[in-house]
């Protein structure tokens, strides 16, 4: 697993470690939030060659983060 991954999904795995649903649910709600604001900011990171402010702001709003 690509390290930056194995990051997030660490991240995530420390705010709680219930075997419940609803928190694996919020599991990996938070894991996916992580991984869609790590491609935004590698995004803003390159916003001198693209304009990825505005494509930043569509990607957040399709997954509602």
């Amino acid at each position: 697993m690509n390290e930056r991954i194995k990051e997030c999904w660490l991240k995530a795995a420390r705010e709680d470690s219930s075997d419940k649903w609803d928190t694996q649910e919020e599991f990996i709600e938070r894991f996916a939030k992580l991984i869609v604001n790590e491609c935004c900011q590698m995004m803003l990171d390159m916003e001198t060659k693209y304009p990825a402010n505005l494509t930043v702001r569509e990607i957040k709003k399709h997954f509602g983060v």
